[in-house]
Formats: structure tokens, C-alpha cells, sequence
């Protein structure tokens, strides 16, 4: 009995009777051709089941096929409770037979096995039980986007970043360096399985920071950092902003994503939108309320199509109206 991924000689079929006479046919050779890999395989495929028709002695063909996977190795005393997969009618002896099955995750083993009726109704014993793993794709995950920052605090400095669309994501890791050329540093002891991470553990006496983050899928592949986010940190010796002011973005036009600078005189409810020359909101940056100083946030290109955008930024009652340009 064998398990043959692709191409390979089909193995004979063999009949036999018990002593009771009943005659009962057991199929050998039952295997699997699998579907051809995917790019990233981070949605459900379909595989091809086949095996060689039996015969049944004195009568020929056999009259049914019932056909079954668990997610969990498969018995004779388990058979039953498996999950049918339909298949055609028997054809003639030495046939090669399949049956197409669909809907199967990646990441996950798959037992099948066969059994047949011949003409009075008597079934075979169980064929040989094939395994199946479904990998992961080898190619890592993308790269997250839209990474952006809360003000600092002393309960730290708040980071949120949009979710992957890899269903079959772990977790992120949270990087931070002093320079960007320089090495960097992950953050949080391990994987974070959320979509925000606050660091808790700012270093004294720095004016700025860079963070990033990287996504993880199920089998360990891990994406490319994303775009770098620069945070100016507060000192005591920089006084604060008399206005509200919203800086030109950098860069302008931006083809990746581009910085937003800000700044607040006092704590405020802050909003700052994105909005399509249509007047469309396509993105928000900030929302809520944020300390007085210095602030950044990243306008990522995501699904963004080329041309022109307008950022917007409300500070209680006070508006600041800017020009950004996409040019891929």
C-alpha cells in the first residue's frame, strides 16, 4: 500500500474470501495526487483522490465505494463517523477511479480511506489510510501597514497598526530602534496577537524613536518590516507649540507612505482624516484625545490609487487643511 504524490505505477487490486464465505473485496493501492501548490497558500484547495478498481470474484465489477477523510487518523472503528466524499459508480476491474475533494485548510493533516461493496451488499475491509499534510506556503507573509502613534505617556507610548489579510497569521512582532541604519530591537518578549502594542519601556534622554512591524504566520515564515514610523519624544527643555499647527507632508508626492507632522498647544480631541478629492474619507490617522506637543502620523499607500488627497486636521474647532500627492 502506498501514498504516491504525483505520477507512479497503479497498484493491483486483490479479492479474497473469509471463511464464512462471504465474499468481501479489499482494495490496495489507494493514494493521492495532490492539486498543484499555491503561491501563498493561505486559502483552501482541492486534491485528487484515486485507487484501482477491484473485482469481485464471479461477479466482476463492485457495485459502490464508500469513501471517507477525518481530520484525525481513521479506524475501522472510526470509519463511520468520517466525513463521506462522493464518488462516481464502479467502473470496470483494474480502473483507475478519483474523486475530487475541496475545502481544506492550510495547516492541517488529513486521513482518507476506502472501502467497497460487491453486488449482494458485503463490504470490504478498510484500504490503507493515507495522510495528507496541508503546509503553509513557504512565502512569508505581507508586510503590515498603516502603523501609527498615540502621544507618550507615563503609561508609555500606544502603537497601532492595520491587521494582515493572511488568515493564517500568528502574531506581529514590535520593533524599535534609536537609528534606522542601526539594529533593531523587538519589543514585548514575543509574539503580540493583537493589532496594538504599547511600549511601556522608553529609554531616558532620547528626543526620537523608530518603530516597525513584522507579521508571522502559523508555520514561523516571517514578513519584511513595515515602513518605518519616526516618533519625536517630548523633552523638558523643548517648549510647547503656541498653535496648532499641521506641517507639509515629507515626502511630497510619496510613493510608500509619508510622514504627517503635528502639533498641539494643550490636550485636545484630536481628529486628523484623509479625504479623496471627491470629498471620500479614505483614511483616519488620529482620532481622540491627545497630549499637547509634537506629533507624527504615517499615511500609508495601501489600496490607495494614484493622484491627489487632502489631509485634514481638527484641533476643537480649529481646522488645517493640507495637499498630498500618490505618484507610484
Amino acid at each position: 500500500m502506498t501514498f504516491e504524490r504525483t505520477r507512479g505505477r497503479t497498484p493491483r487490486s486483490r479479492s479474497w474470501a473469509p471463511r464464512e464465505g462471504v465474499r468481501i473485496i479489499v482494495l490496495l493501492g489507494f493514494f493521492l495526487v495532490l492539486a498543484p501548490a499555491l503561491a501563498r497558500a493561505q486559502v483552501s484547495d482541492s486534491l485528487v483522490l484515486k485507487w484501482t478498481a477491484p473485482s469481485d470474484p464471479g461477479e466482476g465489477a463492485v457495485s459502490r465505494y464508500d469513501v471517507r477523510f477525518a481530520t484525525a487518523p481513521i479506524t475501522s472503528a472510526n470509519f463511520d463517523s468520517a466525513v463521506v466524499i462522493p464518488s462516481q459508480a464502479p467502473g470496470a476491474p483494474g480502473t483507475v477511479e478519483h474523486a475530487v475533494v475541496r475545502g481544506f485548510s492550510p495547516g492541517h493533516s488529513y486521513w482518507f480511506a476506502i472501502r467497497s461493496a460487491d453486488l449482494a451488499g458485503n463490504w470490504s475491509a478498510l484500504s490503507n489510510v493515507v495522510r495528507w499534510d496541508y503546509p503553509l506556503a513557504a512565502a512569508p507573509p505581507a508586510a503590515p501597514s498603516g502603523l501609527a502613534a498615540g502621544m507618550p505617556s507615563g503609561g508609555g507610548l500606544p502603537l497601532h497598526w492595520t491587521p494582515g489579510a493572511e488568515p493564517g497569521l500568528a502574531g506581529y512582532h514590535v520593533w524599535r530602534t534609536l537609528d534606522p541604519a542601526a539594529a533593531w530591537s523587538s519589543l514585548g518578549g514575543g509574539l503580540v496577537h493583537d493589532t496594538a502594542f504599547v511600549d511601556t519601556d522608553l529609554p531616558a534622554g532620547v528626543s526620537r524613536l523608530w518603530y516597525a512591524v513584522s507579521a508571522v504566520d502559523l508555520v514561523g515564515n516571517e514578513s519584511a518590516r513595515s515602513a518605518a514610523l519616526a516618533i519625536v519624544l517630548r523633552s523638558p527643555n523643548v517648549s510647547l507649540p503656541p498653535a496648532v499647527e499641521l506641517a507639509q507632508n515629507t515626502p511630497n508626492p510619496f510613493v510608500i507612505s509619508t510622514s504627517i507632522r503635528y502639533a498641539l498647544p494643550k490636550r485636545a480631541v484630536v481628529s486628523l482624516v484623509v479625504y479623496s478629492v471627491r470629498g471620500e474619507r479614505v483614511a483616519t490617522l488620529a482620532q481622540g484625545v491627545q497630549e499637547p506637543g509634537y506629533h507624527v502620523a504615517v499615511l500609508d499607500a495601501g489600496r490607495l490609487a494614484d493622484g491627489v488627497y487632502f489631509y485634514r486636521l481638527e484641533v476643537e474647532g480649529v481646522v488645517r487643511l493640507r495637499k498630498v500627492i500618490l505618484l507610484r
